[in-house]
This record gives C-alpha cells, sequence and structure tokens, in this order.
C-alpha cells in the first residue's frame, strides 16, 4: 500500500529539467527529490524498480517525439514542395477578356454575357440552367478564339483540351441549354468579360454548339504514329495550321512545297475538303495581297495544293466540290477561262488561266484576223501574234502588272518579291527577247489589239527597228532594276 500511495502521489515521480509535465525550474527542488529518489529506492524494491522504469520510458518517449516531428515536418516540406508545382504549372494564358476561369472548374455564367429576361416565363428555368454551369471540367483555353485559325503556341494545350470528361459534359451542357434556353439571347451592353460580345454567340445556345464544334474539329485523332491529334500534326509535320477557319488559304503553299506524290492521310484530305468547300464571296483573301479572292481563283489555289497528293481520293474530293459550286450557280462550265483577278497568283505561277490578261486579248485579236481576213494568216502581223502567244502562255510568271501593282511588290518584307525576281523567271525573260516590240498591221484599227502585249518579232541578229511598248518596258524594269539585289532598288 505505501508503494501505490507513493504511486499515486505525483510528487513521488522524479521530474527533470526537460519534464514536459511541470513549468518551473528549481535546482534545490531537483536535489532533493533526486535524494528522496534514492532513499525510497535503497529502503523499498518496489520503488527502485519504478524509477528505473520510468527512467527507461523517458529516453523511449524523446525517440517518439522526435520521430513525429520529423514526419510532421516531411509532410509540411512535400505540401509546400506541390503548391510550388501546382503554381508553375498552372496555365496562365491570358483570354480575350479580363475575367480569367479557373482550370477544371469553368464558371460559364462568369465568361459570358449575362442573360436577357425572356417574356414567354420561361427565363426561370433558363437561368437555372444556366447557372448550373458553373463548373465544367474542361481547360480555360477552350474559351480562346485562336483556335479559329490554330497556331503553334496551342498546341500543347491540345491534351487538356481532348480530354473525355470535357468533351462529356459540353455534350451534356449543350442538350440541358438546347432544351431549356432555345429562345435565350445575352444582355452585351456594357459587358466586359472574357469574350468580345459579338464573337460570342447570339445566345446561350449557340455558345455552347461553338465550343462543342471547336473541341470536336480540333481533337480530331491523328492516324500518323508519331501525333495523336490531326491539329498536331498540321502543324508539326506540314507547316499547316489547321483551324475551324476554312477561309485561310495560308497553309497551301506549304503542302505546295513539300512536294508531288505526298502520302496524305485523312487529316491532310479533310483539311483540303474543308479548304475546298470554304469559299464565300468577299471572305476568302489572298495569302499575297490579303484582298478577297474569286471562286475560279479560289479552285486553282486549292487545285495545286490538291494535286501534290494521292490522285484517288483527291480527285473525289475535287469533283464533289466542282458540281456543289455548279449546282448552287456560283460557277460556271466556263470558269477556267475567266481571269483569275489576283496577281499574287499569276507573279508565283504566270498565266495559267485563258481569260487572264493579255492572253485573251492576244487570242481574240487572232481569231478577229481569222473571221474577218483583215491580213492574211502568213502577214509578218499575224505570225507575230502567234508566236506572243505562245510565249505568254508558257511564262512562269507575270510581268504584265499596274503601277500600283509594281509598288506594293516592292514594299519591304512583301513575299512577292522574290517570287517576282526568282531566276526562273529571269531566265525565261533571257531566253526570249523576241517579245520586245509593237505588233500593229496597218490595216487594222488600233483600239483592236491596243495593250502592252502585242510585238514584232526580232531575228537573233537582226537589227530590226525596235518600238518599245509597255510589255518591252516592263522587261526593261524586271531585268535591269527590280530584280537588281541592291538596298537601293526602291529608290528606283
Amino acid at each position: 500500500m505505501a508503494a501505490a500511495n507513493r504511486f499515486d502521489d505525483a510528487s513521488a515521480v522524479p521530474l527533470t529539467p526537460y519534464s514536459p509535465y511541470k513549468d518551473d525550474f528549481d535546482p534545490s527542488e531537483l536535489e532533493r527529490r533526486n535524494t528522496n529518489t534514492k532513499d525510497v529506492s535503497g529502503s523499498d524494491p518496489e520503488a527502485a524498480g519504478l524509477g528505473r522504469r520510468t527512467s527507461h520510458a523517458q529516453p523511449l518517449g524523446r525517440v517518439v517525439n522526435a520521430l513525429l516531428i520529423v514526419f510532421f515536418c516531411f509532410i509540411g516540406v512535400y505540401g509546400l514542395l506541390k503548391a510550388y508545382e501546382c503554381f508553375i504549372t498552372t496555365d496562365t494564358t491570358v483570354t480575350q477578356g479580363p475575367v480569367k476561369g479557373v482550370d477544371w472548374g469553368l464558371d460559364f455564367p462568369q465568361h459570358y454575357p449575362p442573360l436577357l429576361p425572356a417574356q414567354d416565363g420561361s427565363s426561370e428555368r433558363c437561368q437555372a440552367a444556366w447557372d448550373s454551369l458553373a463548373s465544367i471540367n474542361c481547360h480555360e483555353n477552350i474559351f480562346v478564339n485562336e483556335w479559329v485559325n490554330a497556331t503553334q503556341q496551342l498546341v500543347q494545350y491540345l491534351p487538356d483540351m481532348c480530354r473525355p470528361d470535357c468533351r462529356k459534359e459540353l455534350v451534356e451542357s449543350s442538350e440541358l441549354i438546347a432544351r431549356e434556353c432555345s429562345a435565350a439571347v445575352f444582355n452585351t451592353k456594357d459587358f466586359n468579360g472574357t469574350f468580345d460580345p459579338k464573337a460570342s454567340g447570339r445566345g446561350p445556345t449557340e455558345a455552347l454548339e461553338a465550343l462543342l464544334q471547336r473541341n470536336s474539329y480540333t481533337c480530331r485523332p491523328s492516324e500518323h504514329e508519331k501525333y495523336d491529334y490531326c491539329t498536331e500534326e498540321m502543324i508539326q509535320r506540314w507547316g499547316i495550321y489547321d483551324g475551324m477557319n476554312h477561309t485561310a488559304l495560308d497553309g497551301l503553299s506549304s503542302l505546295v512545297a513539300s512536294g508531288t506524290n505526298l502520302d496524305c492521310d485523312s487529316c491532310v484530305m479533310d483539311w483540303l475538303e474543308n479548304t475546298l468547300n470554304g469559299w464565300k464571296p468577299s471572305q476568302v483573301l489572298s495569302p499575297d495581297t490579303h484582298a478577297p479572292i474569286s471562286l475560279p481563283e479560289h479552285l486553282r489555289r486549292v487545285e495545286q495544293a490538291g494535286q501534290t497528293c494521292q490522285k484517288g481520293a483527291w480527285e473525289k474530293i475535287w469533283n464533289d466540290a466542282i458540281r456543289r459550286y455548279t449546282k448552287e450557280g456560283s460557277l460556271t462550265a466556263d470558269w477556267r477561262n475567266l481571269p483569275s483577278g489576283d496577281y499574287g497568283w499569276t507573279v508565283r505561277n504566270g498565266l495559267v488561266s485563258s481569260g487572264d490578261k493579255p492572253r485573251r486579248m492576244i487570242h481574240d485579236t487572232l481569231e478577229l484576223i481569222k473571221s474577218q481576213g483583215l491580213v492574211p494568216v502568213t502577214d509578218d502581223s499575224y505570225k507575230c501574234l502567234s508566236v506572243l502567244e505562245n510565249q505568254v502562255e508558257n511564262l512562269p510568271c507575270d510581268i504584265y502588272l499596274s503601277k500600283s501593282q509594281l509598288d506594293s511588290i516592292l514594299e519591304p518584307g512583301n513575299p512577292l518579291f522574290d517570287s517576282f525576281c526568282r531566276k526562273e523567271c529571269t531566265d525565261w525573260i533571257e531566253r526570249n527577247q523576241v517579245v520586245i516590240g509593237s505588233c500593229r498591221a496597218k490595216k487594222m484599227d488600233q483600239d483592236v489589239i491596243a495593250g502592252p502585249p502585242v510585238c514584232r518579232v526580232r531575228g537573233g541578229r537582226g537589227n530590226e527597228e525596235e518600238h518599245l511598248s509597255d510589255t518591252r518596258s516592263r522587261f526593261r524594269i524586271l531585268c535591269a532594276h527590280l530584280c537588281r539585289p541592291s538596298p537601293s532598288r526602291m529608290g528606283l
């Protein structure tokens, strides 16, 4: 009982300066208690055993405390590292407006304009449905309008953009809004959010449809073993930005430069088909002059790129598009004879169309001479025009340009300058110096053949008189000035 009483009495247990159970430490008290401990252990074996057990438990407690401290320190450091990793990997791309989304929890009502109240009482159901789209599990870059044209910088976000759960939630959201908000429209007045109000769609139904369409097109799978998505393959393999804007023709030259008989997989063929069928009046711009181009010119450009691929698949796409344009009345049967109207194309490719100036003028003049018997077909004038017609058809570039067109080509940084002055063109001009003079029949009305293309054939060693026309002047400018490698060409 004596031992039990001592155990119940807290004063019987020796305390050290490090004891967590005593706040104030008195050295004299420690000495007294140590003396008491010695007395107890000497007079009572049971108490002595208790003292030894207590002294052994203290180092064990310290070890446990130390392990707990290390464990919690490790947890703290790990948490800090994860927080830092999250910080440095969080996307910081700025969207079109001041409001920024939160990845994997996109709040649609926050990003789009508010809804206008409906008059038929359906606004409450629609508003509730719209408000429920406050945490859509998609990456915020799905809002970036640059996907319309695609850019190199956006490719890195394709895995995030194309997650199956994002697609699933977009489909469900689109179905919900189509069911509850078919007539709802946005209130774009004084809106200052993520989107340009004009680009956000008329209402939530259009907005969701646009996002779903963007996801569908951007995330098309690639057949190529090195790429997961067509958008990625087209940019990295072909140098083509394959966005939803099928009116952009910038990628055609990249495909043409890749060669012939190309292995064009489904990604390339889809892009060609979409581009071929993407012409709209005044909306398709020349990548050279940035001016609207005609449908015949559009077709010629896409056809040139499509012919680099295997014939079977391309021919089907081509024939289907021609039938569609013809059926809707946009294309006539003689479209190949219509002028291109785009000097950016003719400078690079020559006068491909029989309707391009001066080919049409030369041809019509020859037909007029034959039909009306103005001069014999054996006359030098007729022979001259026949030779000129052949020369112009084979001209690899276009030298029949107006002063304003030449001035545009001479502007600093215009890529047409290199095409205009390329060796293929200048070499052809050197080989065909027969096209130099003015070729007019005395009995012909000068208005019939007025213009720069007519000429007189000069023999290789002849000294016939040269009557310089606008054509010859352009040849002379081209060879002697424009294409001379000189930094002062702009001052000519």
